[in-house]
């Protein structure tokens, strides 16, 4: 179960290896006489995979067979295992048996196809020949990842697609491969259109395959890696110029940013943040799209949906709010407004004085009168377009000379916090 081995068609890896062993093997592969370290290798690709996958500590502990066993949606390997056609060796009561490593072979999470008295003795990772291309990654998330994914294909001597193979991680129940968006592939070229057909189905197939949990972030990127591995893998092969769109006359020129901040002080401490350029917190996840907003959260069983009613007058006075028609819409479950709220009808960060619904007067544009609840979106913001609002103007103030002639000022209470003798420490400020 600790065996590795290499020949000219596959690597037969044992399931008791440490993965940190696999990869120092792996590594003496590539750098072998004949050995294959170049991109779209399936060497590469594990080690790709192997370089992403969790801290040094655990990948010296954790073995093959743990990691396949698992069945983890989060388990790196076995995408790249499954895109690359490896073949499980199993011992059991009748003996040795082979059982590829598919969407068969994993269930869903913590199981397999395998049964208790099972056990997995070996892995073999066949090499991917010529006119194929397998690459691997991985969108990491506090060591796991937000989406992991490897990707194969074969191509024709007319430059034609003969397979596809799209694995994808992180997504469903455990790791998948791909069945409708690869078959729209086979027998085109790959060019632009067939790389938009292929995206657009990997985004149906994500889909329905996660019974519509997948989060807009996770699918969207699913297809840019489709897309990323298009172009490198255009790049790899090389596949006949007349058939592929020619992109050699566009000119690529290079994204430049600039950012002008005022330098620390000469010995400012580092803990001293004054002047320095302080990276947000949140920038790393906003830049690269990780940030999970409203419309990437999952949907759940019996979900409601609110859409308010907003005011449309800077300053008025309501009359009357009829909600008779949008009540009528199909979907909608109630109607929320100030006599609604539990308790007083006022909220605030730090003082609660801002009505939460308006009460008989509004007093700018946007403030929230009321609100639809309904059991789809549509359905609640078809509902809150039909809430007719009837007002009467009253006197508004828009500019800061209005204010001021108005006499309309904010009651200002300064909360000043003081540490030691500001006052001293003044005339030895440099502003």
């Amino acid at each position: 179960m600790t065996i590795f081995e290499r020949t000219d068609e596959s690597i037969t890896i044992g399931a008791a290896l440490t993965l940190t062993d696999i990869e120092e093997r792996l590594k003496a592969c590539a750098l072998s006489p004949g050995g294959q370290s170049v991109r779209g290798h399936v060497i590469s690709a594990m080690q790709e995979s192997l370089r992403w996958l969790a801290c040094q500590q655990i990948r010296n502990q954790a073995t093959l067979g743990g990691h396949v066993m698992t069945a983890d949606p989060r388990s790196d390997l076995c995408v790249v295992l499954m895109a690359a056609g490896a073949i499980a060796k199993i011992a059991s009561k009748d003996g040795l048996m082979e059982i590829a490593l598919d969407n068969q072979f994993f269930i869903n999470n913590g199981n397999t196809s395998l049964r208790q008295t099972d056990i997995l003795v070996s892995v073999k990772l066949p090499i991917n020949s010529v006119n194929t291309c397998i690459t691997y990654y991985k969108q990491p998330d506090s060591g796991y990842a937000h989406l992991s994914g490897c990707f194969y294909v074969k191509l024709s001597e007319t430059g034609s697609i003969d397979d596809l193979i799209i694995c994808l991680g992180s997504v469903f129940n455990t790791t998948r491969k791909l069945i409708s968006a690869p078959l729209l592939a086979k027998g085109r070229y790959p060019d632009d259109g067939t790389l938009a057909l292929v995206c657009d189905e990997i985004e149906r197939e994500v889909v329905l395959e996660s019974n519509g949990t997948i989060s807009e972030y996770r699918k969207k990127l699913a297809c840019a890696f489709m897309v990323k591995y298009w172009e490198e893998m255009k790049d790899t092969l090389k596949p006949r110029q007349s058939e592929v769109e020619d992109t050699n006359d566009l000119q690529w020129t290079t994204c430049e940013g600039q950012q002008v901040y005022q330098a620390p002080s000469p010995g400012q401490p580092a803990h001293d943040s004054v002047g320095r350029p302080v990276p947000i917190v949140a920038s790393p996840a906003l830049v690269t799209g990780e940030a999970m907003f409203l419309d990437d959260m999952p949907r759940f069983e019996n979900e409601l949906y609110v859409q308010t009613v907003l005011s449309t007058r800077a300053h008025a006075r309501l009359t009357c709010v009829d909600k008779s028609v949008a009540m009528n819409t199909p979907g909608v479950l109630d109607f929320l407004d100030a006599s609604s709220v539990p308790g007083e009808n006022l909220w605030g960060l730090f003082v609660q004085d801002e009505p939460v619904f308006a009460e008989n007067e509004v007093f700018c544009v946007g403030q929230i009168i009321c609100t639809i609840v309904a059991s789809s979106e549509e359905s609640a913001k078809t509902a809150a377009n039909l809430v007719r609002v009837t007002y009467e103007d009253l006197p508004s103030v828009i500019t800061i000379e209005e204010a001021i002639s108005a006499g309309s000022y904010f009651e200002y209470t300064s909360h000043p916090i003081e540490c030691g003798d500001p006052e001293k420490q003044y005339p030895h400020c440099d502003l």
